[in-house]
């Protein structure tokens, strides 16, 4: 796989590097608040009809970084397996369609 799969919008890049800095912070041990992740620019990294997209990068990026992973497990017991799921849904049909 050569990078994310899914459609990506203006300020796509800003928005991962703002939601990994916040999650991998909260990963780190810093509260939900103080992590940055009860604000409104939190929130507005996955609206912008390229939720998805945001969503595997974050995970692509947690294959690689421990504090983003710990962070995403910390936000609730449904998240990593939501998210994973998307993630692989991508990843796995890319590897696939790949196959001789």
């Amino acid at each position: 796989m050569t990078g994310n799969p899914y459609p990506k919008r203006p300020g796509f890049p800003q928005r991962v590097a703002r939601a990994i800095h916040a999650i991998a912070q909260f990963g780190r041990g810093k509260t939900y608040s103080a992590a940055g992740m009860d604000s409104r620019g939190f929130d507005s990294c996955f609206e912008n009809c390229d939720g998805d997209a945001v969503v595997w990068q974050i995970m692509h990026n947690a294959c690689t970084n421990p504090d983003l992973e710990r962070g995403i497990r910390r936000m609730g017991a449904n998240v990593w397996p939501q998210w994973e799921a998307i993630y692989k849904a991508k990843t796995e049909a890319d590897l696939f369609a790949r196959a001789p």
